[in-house]
């Protein structure tokens, strides 16, 4: 028997070729299931994930804070190796709430809470696929009830290659913004909220991001210098003096990195969860407000 065709070669070819299988088995269904819109095939992609579900090429993925430690615990994913400055491995996610049953009846305002014209600004800038609706809701009684946390773990890489192709990047991560996505060190993951951030915790995975990748002295002159100084005094704490207060990080390689210290008014405006809804099979995600640059006062 030729070595091609021995026993060995045979089982090597079978799980190498697994995945082909795979593309036409939908995703086993996970002990804290919530919906699987359509056709979700079983891809590592989608593994142990409450939400799931493809519109329009996007992959949707949401987790429950359970499912979240599970991915982190048996997944690969790239950042699972990738030391910060800090030393310590994160994972990428942005967070979202379901919104509670009993909730849904105020959830959304009568007229939309945005225009259309910020709308179509929220699906250009936030990658927002066509058949998921965005904005319309009021966040304070989206956030009524028993809401349950969602998150969405971020992909710069997949199979060990780095995604260079945008429409690639905007197909793994749908819905993209800043405004609620943070680093979250692998220690941590344990500690997120299963239901909606406490003003707390948003202030303290907030803090957890940046001691994840503090500033060399050089970030630090260039993010201080955009500034005015009427705005380093709204946003950040000071001292008796009237100057910005800087904490000192030591990193991994015994260098010296460094963080403005925030006011906590200003990490509540900087990172807040979105609400997602699930009607009739489709997907209705809340829009991020519009932004604004914590240094120069100008519009994102």
């Amino acid at each position: 028997m030729s070595r091609k065709n021995s026993r060995e070669e045979k089982a090597r070819r079978r799980l190498e070729n697994a995945w082909k299988l795979d593309r036409y088995s939908p995703i086993p269904t996970p002990d804290e299931y919530i919906s699987h819109i359509g056709f979700v095939p079983n891809d590592p992609f989608f593994y142990n994930s409450a939400v799931a579900s493809i519109i329009n090429g996007q992959q949707f993925a949401f987790r429950t804070k359970n499912q979240l430690v599970d991915y982190v615990n048996t997944q690969d994913f790239w950042t699972k190796e990738c030391l910060t400055k800090s030393g310590k491995s994160y994972v990428e996610v942005s967070c979202y709430y379901l919104i509670d049953k009993k909730a849904r009846k105020n959830a959304y305002t009568p007229n939309g809470s945005f225009t259309k014209e910020e709308v179509k600004k929220f699906r250009r800038e936030q990658n927002i696929a066509t058949n998921v609706k965005a904005g319309g809701f009021s966040l304070k009684e989206s956030q009524e009830g028993n809401p349950t946390a969602l998150y969405m773990v971020r992909h710069k890489m997949i199979d060990g290659k780095i995604i260079k192709d945008e429409n690639d990047w905007k197909a793994k991560n749908p819905c993209y913004t800043g405004f609620n996505t943070i680093w979250v060190d692998l220690d941590e993951v344990e500690n997120l909220p299963e239901g909606l951030f406490t003003d707390d915790e948003r202030v303290y995975f907030g803090q957890g991001d940046e001691r994840l990748q503090p500033m060399d002295e050089e970030e630090l002159d260039r993010l201080l210098s955009v500034a005015s100084q009427e705005n380093l005094v709204e946003r950040y704490e000071t001292n008796e003096d009237g100057e910005v207060i800087i904490d000192e990080f030591e990193c991994f390689d015994g260098k010296t990195a460094y963080q403005p210290r925030k006011k906590r008014e200003t990490w509540l405006s900087c990172f807040l969860p979105l609400p997602v809804d699930l009607k009739k099979n489709a997907i209705h995600i809340g829009g991020a407000p519009q932004l604004q640059n914590i240094l120069s006062g100008e519009e994102c």
